[in-house]
């Protein structure tokens, strides 16, 4: 770019900077940081009203993030929102607990395309001594399982969690989980397709927890915050 500066004098000044054009992030169509007052999850920065489908009470801003307790073995707490759809999805959020589970494993589910009954999703089950164990799901049946091989869940640490899901016909759904300032993992840690007919249009996206069954270490609490869906970037 050059600028050409002209004095009253008539004397002329050019200058020239080399400048690089960076696009813009894409937009979101679902957003939420939480930092709304501390209650129910209310109505989302973008993509509007958080339907809480199981353990209302339970499901709360609490201090700026989205806290989701468990009181008893078996319960699943979730959080949707149901006017963010999209075929062609890129999420990203934040996730963190105060303790391992004791008793049974945690599930901790990020679900990037819901269409009426089913779904697919990315789910994380965290067990007593830290192991993860990631999976891509179509509702509750597993696609594809992976024993993440050197991650160790750390009580208090904050990770970053990835997932995608696009494509009609056939969908891509593949996701990465990392700690807070550490480099994103250049490539996907578990990852699959599927084709079910009934999940190829577009669907909501939403959060969950689930505490397995024999789960002890009640009430237990996941948090998440810093929220986003967007577009696949190609």
């Amino acid at each position: 770019m050059t600028l050409t500066v002209t004095d009253n004098a008539g004397a002329v000044n050019v200058s020239t900077k080399a400048v690089t054009v960076v696009a813009a992030a894409a937009a979101g169509f679902a957003a939420d940081d939480f930092g709304r007052a501390n209650g129910m999850l209310g109505t989302a920065q973008t993509g509007g009203v958080w339907t809480q489908t199981s353990g209302v009470a339970n499901v709360s801003i609490d201090n700026g993030a989205a806290k989701f307790t468990t009181q008893a073995a078996g319960q699943t707490r979730t959080a949707t929102l149901n006017s963010a759809t999209s075929t062609n999805t890129d999420m990203t959020f934040t996730v963190s607990a105060p303790a391992l589970p004791t008793g049974a494993r945690v599930y901790v589910t990020a679900l990037a395309r819901v269409v009426g009954s089913d779904d697919y999703r990315a789910r994380w089950l965290i067990a007593a001594d830290g192991s993860v164990q990631a999976q891509l799901a179509r509702g509750g049946t597993a696609l594809v399982s992976q024993n993440l091989t050197g991650f160790t869940f750390v009580p208090g640490t904050v990770y970053n969690v990835r997932v995608q899901a696009f494509g009609t016909g056939t969908t891509t759904v593949q996701s990465k989980i990392w700690a807070a300032g550490s480099p994103e993992p250049a490539t996907w840690q578990v990852s699959t397709t599927d084709s079910t007919a009934a999940l190829q249009s577009a669907g909501y996206v939403g959060l969950s927890t689930y505490a397995g069954s024999g789960f002890t270490s009640v009430p237990y609490t996941v948090t998440f915050d810093n929220f986003i869906a967007r577009g696949v970037t190609p």
